[in-house]
């Protein structure tokens, strides 16, 4: 039996499956993040506008701190296995962990990707209780962005 959470024989798992992103998104579901770097902040809102069994459909856009759009919105059609792969990375520079860290969203047990290169290590901190896109990304390498989702809109 095939592990679902392996895209590729040399990659570690990826902290959800397709299937589990899927079913944790439906249309309507919505994710604003902030990306810090080097002193400047932005926003952004994506919004799933359409979900069937094979495909998403996001709209992203810029907003400001009131969540007010600030720019052009864009449209992005990915599949489940595409979404998923976003967190696939080579098992041989790839550490797995569980960390608690603090979040606009509060206090949350995370699956923690330390993803190595020659000079840099990016950390993805995943949510089992939001699957998706990570809660929090950060890298050591200079002047890199920090992004961290400060809200989830769930539709009712």
């Amino acid at each position: 039996m095939t592990d679902p959470h392996v895209l590729h024989p040399d990659h570690a798992p990826t902290p959800f499956t397709a299937d589990e992103i899927r079913s944790a998104t439906p249309a309507g579901y919505t994710v604003e993040t902030v990306t810090e770097q080097a002193g400047a902040v932005s926003r952004r809102r994506t919004e799933f506008t359409a979900v069937d069994t094979d495909h998403a459909t996001m709209v992203m856009r810029p907003i400001d701190e009131r969540g007010e759009p600030t720019g052009d919105p864009r449209e992005v059609v990915a599949t489940w296995t595409d979404l998923q792969a976003h967190a696939s990375f080579p098992a041989e520079i790839t550490e797995l962990s569980r960390d608690t860290i603090e979040t606009p969203l509060g206090t949350i047990s995370c699956l923690r990707y330390d993803v190595s290169s020659d000079d840099h290590t990016n950390t993805f901190w995943f949510s089992p209780e939001h699957p998706g896109m990570p809660i929090r990304l950060t890298s050591d390498a200079q002047n890199a962005p920090t992004t961290t989702v400060v809200s989830i809109i769930r539709p009712a």
